[in-house]
């Protein structure tokens, strides 16, 4: 293992117990949170499941992390789910979430590094990677090896967090660097910007498509919105339309602008 993917290991494993917006039962902090965690998350992957998933489907969520996204594939049905991460302790929180909502054995979860997967050729009908491409410290290898064990006509859906979105701008801004993760913040946590451009790795379209190996192809991509934008830009437009909510305020604006929101999801299939 690499010192890059030592420190992206070590900074999930601090903060195993705490990360993501919503709890081991799937509850989120507030209405807020639930508001994004819906938008972004389960929307995307009811979608996902229903056009490239469904009966007798083998899923692999690669970088599952403590399980939030697993979760959601087991409430839409998904019958036979194998998780792999690096952590340890993410995959025990992944284990205690399955079993207190009731779908522990339907999931299998395996510790492992997505650049050398434990698994046959061509086992997996689908596989979801999302909050990981911007962590690997070797992508191209991470794309070919899940290739490898994606089925022919079989779909990996993966999320792209887009160069110069919104959402990078954010992230460099008023973000702390990922080795502060876990840790008691400082000011100087935020601005780390080099250190942060180097762990939370951004990409262009044409630096991604460079990334995907032969044998899969582009079929699908969806773009994400990004939803966490300070509270002016809401005082700003119920100036002149004071029936709309928080939410819906961020949703209407980017709709409408060219900027990339956040990034995209894209779907590979292979051929």
């Amino acid at each position: 293992m690499s010192t890059y993917e030592e420190e992206i290991k070590k900074a999930h494993e601090r903060v195993a117990e705490s990360y993501g917006i919503v709890d081991l039962y799937g509850n989120p902090a507030g209405e807020w949170e639930g508001w994004v965690f819906q938008k972004t998350v389960v929307d995307k992957v009811a979608y996902f499941w229903r056009r490239y998933g469904g009966e007798n489907t083998l899923l692999l969520d690669a970088g599952c992390g403590n399980g939030q996204i697993t979760q959601v594939f087991a409430s839409l049905g998904a019958e036979t789910m194998v998780g792999v991460d690096f952590a340890m302790p993410m995959l025990k929180r992944g284990r205690e979430r399955a079993q207190l909502k009731g779908y522990l054995e339907r999931l299998f979860l395996v510790k492992g590094n997505l650049k050398e997967l434990p698994f046959a050729s061509e086992r997996f009908s689908l596989i979801h990677l999302y909050g990981v491409m911007e962590h690997l410290d070797d992508p191209r290898q991470v794309l070919k090896e899940l290739g490898r064990v994606l089925k022919k006509g079989g779909h990996l859906v993966l999320s792209i967090p887009r160069k110069w979105s919104l959402a990078h701008l954010t992230y460099i801004g008023f973000s702390p660097s990922v080795r502060d993760w876990g840790k008691e913040l400082s000011w100087r946590s935020f601005l780390k910007f080099r250190e942060k451009a180097q762990f939370y790795r951004f990409y262009s379209w044409g630096q991604f498509s460079s990334l995907v190996p032969d044998g899969l192809k582009v079929v699908e991509r969806v773009p994400v919105l990004h939803y966490f934008v300070c509270g002016p830009l809401d005082r700003w437009i119920r100036r002149w339309d004071k029936g709309v909510s928080s939410m819906e305020v961020r949703e209407r604006f980017f709709s409408k602008i060219p900027l990339p929101p956040a990034g995209e999801y894209v779907v590979l299939q292979r051929v």
